[in-house]
This record gives C-alpha cells, sequence and structure tokens, in this order.
C-alpha cells in the first residue's frame, strides 16, 4: 500500500467519533455502459451526500453487477472537506484512463446546431472559472457536459459522455445579462444547493448577479454586514469567491 494511503486512517482517526456514517452509492458516467465507473464513499456528511445526490447518477445497481471483481473508486470523506467524490474521482479516472488507453478530461461538451439538422460536437479543456459551463449552456445548443468528460474510441471514431448528471459551477457574475440560461435556472422552481453566498430573508446573494445585495446577512463568515473586515483588516465580501451552485 502507497504510504499516503497508510497515513491515512491516522490522520482521519477520531474524525467520525459520535457521528452517523452514510455510505453512498454512485456511478460516474452512465449506468451499464463501457463509459460506466463504480464509486463507493463513506462519509459523516448529509450536506455532501444530498449534493452529490443531485450531481452524479445513483450506483447501487451498477454496484452489484461488479460481482467479484472489486473494480470500483472508493472515497473516504469527513465534514469539513469540499464534496469529495468531485476532483477526487477525476484524479482516480486520469490514472485509470491512462492504463486503459482512454481520456479523462476537465471539459466541456456541448452540440453546436447549424444548417440542414447538422450538429457538431465541440469540446473544450479550460481551467476553473474560465467559463466552461456558460459556453455549455449557449441558449439553443446541446449541453452534454459542463465539466468533467470521459472519452474513447469506439469503431474508430471518438465519444464522450457526461462523468456527472447536474451541474457544479461558480456562481459569482451569473446574471441575467452574461448568463441567461444559467440564471433562468437558478431563478425557476427547483432544487439547487448554493455555498458561500449571502443569506438574507431565505434568498441567496452573490456578487455580480445584476441585482443590489443587501447590507447584512449570513454567508460563509457567519453574521455578515457591509465594512465587515477580518483579522488582517482586509475586507470580506458579502459572497465568496469560490462561491457555488
Amino acid at each position: 500500500m502507497p504510504e499516503r494511503l497508510e497515513r491515512q486512517p491516522g490522520i482521519l482517526k477520531g474524525a467520525m467519533a459520535g457521528k452517523t456514517l452514510f455510505v453512498r452509492f454512485f456511478c460516474l458516467g452512465p449506468t451499464n455502459s463501457v463509459f460506466s465507473i463504480s464509486g463507493v464513499q463513506c462519509t459523516d456528511s448529509a450536506y455532501v451526500c444530498h449534493s452529490e445526490d443531485l450531481l452524479y447518477r445513483a450506483g447501487y445497481e451498477q454496484f452489484k453487477q461488479l460481482g467479484e471483481s472489486g473494480d470500483f473508486f472508493r472515497v473516504l470523506h469527513s465534514a469539513g472537506n469540499t464534496v469529495g467524490f468531485k476532483k477526487l474521482s477525476l484524479r482516480m479516472a486520469i490514472r485509470k484512463a491512462d492504463r486503459e488507453g482512454w481520456l479523462a478530461e476537465h471539459m466541456l461538451l456541448v452540440g453546436i446546431h447549424g444548417p440542414n439538422d447538422r450538429v457538431t460536437y465541440l469540446s473544450g479543456a479550460f481551467p476553473s472559472g474560465c467559463g466552461k459551463t456558460s459556453t455549455a449552456m449557449l441558449p439553443g445548443e446541446t449541453i452534454i457536459g459542463d465539466d468533467l468528460a470521459y472519452l474513447r474510441p469506439i469503431d474508430g471514431v471518438a465519444r464522450a459522455v457526461n462523468v456527472e448528471s447536474g451541474i457544479f459551477g461558480i456562481v459569482q457574475d451569473v446574471n441575467a445579462k452574461n448568463d441567461p440560461v444559467i440564471h433562468a435556472i437558478l431563478n425557476q422552481p427547483g432544487e439547487v444547493i448554493f455555498s458561500n453566498v449571502l443569506a438574507k430573508d431565505g434568498r441567496p446573494y452573490w456578487m455580480g448577479m445584476g441585482e443590489e445585495i443587501p447590507a447584512e446577512g449570513t454567508n460563509y463568515t457567519g453574521d455578515w454586514k457591509a465594512g465587515d473586515t477580518d483579522a488582517n483588516g482586509k475586507e470580506l465580501h458579502p459572497s465568496h469567491k469560490n462561491a457555488r451552485y
């Protein structure tokens, strides 16, 4: 066992004492597919479980089909960290893909509709905060994936799928003018989880949303009001620059 894995139980020792253990089964990529990767996560965070229920495909039935192969991703997670499956699964998939001859990439996938019913599929590998999700959700086009993708050569043709079934993006500067599709989704009836935004009277607010932001509320620092500063005298903004939805 690699040294870093041997150290992990010691680092986490006692972290979940007295807490409820949640065991969640997910599938990265579509189920029952050559792209399918089963994953199992043990965590003490109901928030993370619920977030990932929105973000990934349910994978228990897929997991039961593995038999004795044991080929699945294992994630041990404790409260205080981010959505564990998100970046960790990408890094594990990159390693797996490298050994099996396919690609796991941080990229968008979108179908652009052209003349005569033509659809041209576009992929783009970009860093965080560059506009992948906005590009993937261009009005009138077909969103396949906005962030992570698996690509395989199948019968001489490049095929790709969205690792996820939900969307997880940076919310700063998402507004009706610059991101009309995303903005509409965030404001229509349905379930959305916001993190690190400002909350006031049951509503989320974030920087660059195109609306007036309240002068006080609750955010990632606790009770917040305009003009608050941190221990170093730096201004505390109403929402974090890495606030998500």
